[in-house]
């Protein structure tokens, strides 16, 4: 909602400040290298052809695809087909090859770098839990994305599978231990340490009837009625299938070091770079070498070379095999039914292709980085974030808010500095009505208040409040140019002998200004994103690495910490909430003085962080 000078005027006339804050509404509103990285268990899940699934080899051949089925069918194996009058139960995974070493053999193996995070989109359309990642999942080294279920890997080498479970594809076997790669689709595998496989789920073309002869398996892959194991002489087996090749690779396949299955057609990466295909599929690309991953789709495949661009080819009915031009610097590939995916080498991911509108498929979340792991599903996406990447706090504006309980030391009566990265997620871009991103106390309801920071109607207001009045010092974000949809770090230093407060955004001073009186604090909590119970005035945005000082930084001090993350072995810091929690609903404080937070109201973890 636009101010109106009447809310203007009435929400700091008490204020002293060194910056006029009558023209609030003056002016309208402004419309490391990760070549190591493992993509684990990224699914190529077919198209949905025929409901998800190739019905009969006359309907293959004739590439009748069924682009009318609702985008909300059901998961296959409850899906009526009226106009075959057929019930089905179909079901595959795939996991996405990339590059490996020789000695390895394929993708779906831990990779030795520590991971934790996990992070599901694209469900708004198909949502059977897949995307609902237990909040308690930890030690994460592989992620698999199959139909409508999700497996994650543990780096003690158990598996956890949730979503949906009408094959049963989500209930890992009893005491499956040392597991060193998954993979998912309707059906799930497992790769032991000694060579191996356990599979389970839906078995209507024995898929799971892994061979009893199978050893010194190095990489596994699963379609969608079949399965794929790559050897550590380099040879390949198969066994499922239905009735178009896919389960019969091609005689004398050798010198193989990665393999992916989609719906009826596979790839294996050979150790000169090239690529072979089989089943019902696409051809590869004549002269494609210097291949050193590979991911297979619905009806497309992807190939990541050695300069770390893309090559795609197949079905493209939506956009899928159409690479953004200009992508490079990929180190990690994964296919969709519909959709791709790629991993960069900075940790980001980039998107494109999807049949299901506004689903998210074809972009990825805001702010996902340091990503070390891809797995495209059948219509949503998994990612690993490595540990430390971070979490911010969203809070919705709605009633959304942490809170730290108080403490004496938190009662700052003399010098302070508080600092926050902040994201304005209000429509309005700052020119909205004041709302709080840090304050102790409730300033509506209480006469003093040690520390507060206000914005709306274009401006940033930080001070402290004495005998009910805001003493403040304010900077025209508007004027400035600030990017109102950006993150942005602000800190506010005041020095209780001159009563001087400065303002810090980005680590530069912008503002400075004498207050009149000094605050007599209070003994009320710490608000984080909320004025008070009373007043409410929620923030809506995103908040991260919020900080308290019982010291007056200095500016050199602010500049030189401001995108660093602190120990709690700074003198003078006293509280410190990083949010890199991703789920429950409290915040740890990183100080070590235990000033725990507690998240209300709806307030989320979000991997949406500051730069």
């Amino acid at each position: 909602m636009t101010p109106t000078n009447k809310q203007c005027a009435g929400e700091l006339a008490s204020a002293t400040t060194t910056s006029p804050l009558s023209t609030c509404s003056s002016a309208t509103p402004r419309s490391a290298s990760l070549a190591t990285a493992v993509q684990v268990g990224s699914t190529a899940d077919t198209g949905r052809r025929a409901a998800g699934a190739y019905l009969a080899q006359a309907i293959r051949m004739t590439g009748w695809r069924t682009r009318s089925l609702a985008a909300t069918t059901p998961p296959i194996g409850r899906v009526r087909l009226r106009w075959l009058s057929l019930v089905l139960l179909a079901a595959t995974v795939s996991t996405a090859a990339t590059a490996a070493p020789a000695s390895v053999g394929a993708t779906a193996v831990v990779a030795a770098i520590p991971m934790t995070d996990v992070v599901a989109w694209g469900c708004e359309q198909s949502n059977f839990g897949q995307c609902d990642v237990p909040v308690d999942l930890s030690d994460v080294t592989a992620v698999a994305a199959g139909g409508y279920h999700s497996m994650a890997l543990k780096g003690d080498g158990t598996v956890v599978a949730w979503g949906d479970n009408s094959a049963a594809e989500t209930n890992v076997p009893a005491g499956l231990t040392g597991v060193r790669a998954i993979a998912a689709h309707y059906h799930s595998l497992a790769l032991k340490g000694d060579g191996s496989v356990v599979a389970w789920g839906l078995n209507s073309y024995g898929q799971t009837n892994v061979p009893a002869d199978l050893s010194d398996v190095t990489a596994i892959a699963a379609g969608w009625f079949h399965s794929l194991a790559l050897k550590r002489d380099g040879t390949v087996i198969a066994w499922g299938g239905s009735e178009v090749g896919a389960q019969s690779p091609p005689a004398g396949l050798s010198g193989v070091i990665a393999i992916d299955a989609g719906s009826d057609h596979n790839l294996a990466l050979k150790s000169d770079g090239t690529v072979v295909a089989w089943g019902f599929g696409y051809p590869v690309p004549m002269g494609l070498n210097g291949v050193t991953a590979i991911a297979v789709g619905g009806g497309h495949s992807l190939a990541l070379k050695m300069d770390g661009t893309v090559v795609a080819w197949g079905d493209n009915s939506y956009g899928q095999a159409t690479v953004p031009p200009g992508l490079n610097g990929v180190v990690a590939t994964s296919a969709g039914a519909w959709h791709s995916l790629a991993l960069k080498s900075d940790g980001t991911v980039v998107a494109w292709g999807s049949h299901y509108v506004n689903s998210g498929l074809a972009s990825a979340p805001a702010g996902l980085r340091g990503v070390r792991a891809i797995a495209a599903g059948f219509g949503f996406n998994l990612a690993l974030v490595a540990l430390g990447s971070g979490r911010s706090v969203s809070l919705s504006g709605a009633g959304a808010y942490a809170q730290a309980r108080h403490s004496p030391d938190l009662n700052l009566a003399g010098d302070w500095t508080v600092e926050a990265w902040f994201k304005d997620e209000d429509p309005s871009g700052f020119n909205h009505e004041y709302v709080t991103l840090l304050n102790k106390g409730d300033r509506e309801a209480n006469p003093e208040a040690p520390f507060f920071i206000s914005l709306g109607y274009k401006r940033l207001v930080a001070g402290l409040r004495s005998n009910w009045t805001d003493q403040v010092v304010s900077y025209d974000l508007w004027a400035a140019g600030v990017d109102p949809q950006a993150w942005h770090h602000l800190a506010v230093s005041f020095a209780s002998s001159t009563r001087t407060l400065t303002v810090y955004l980005g680590g530069a001073q912008v503002a400075r200004g004498r207050l009149g009186s000094l605050s007599k604090s209070n003994a009320l909590p710490v608000e984080i994103g909320r004025n008070g119970a009373v007043s409410g005035k929620y923030f809506r945005g995103k908040l991260d690495d919020v900080r308290i000082w019982n010291v007056a930084r200095q500016g050199t001090d602010i500049a030189a910490t401001y995108r660093a993350q602190l120990d709690g072995s700074r003198p003078g810091l006293i509280a410190n909430w990083r949010f890199d929690e991703g789920g429950g609903t409290f915040a740890a404080d990183s100080s070590g003085n235990q000033h725990e937070a507690t998240l209300y109201g709806g307030a989320t973890f979000s991997i949406d962080v500051h730069p």
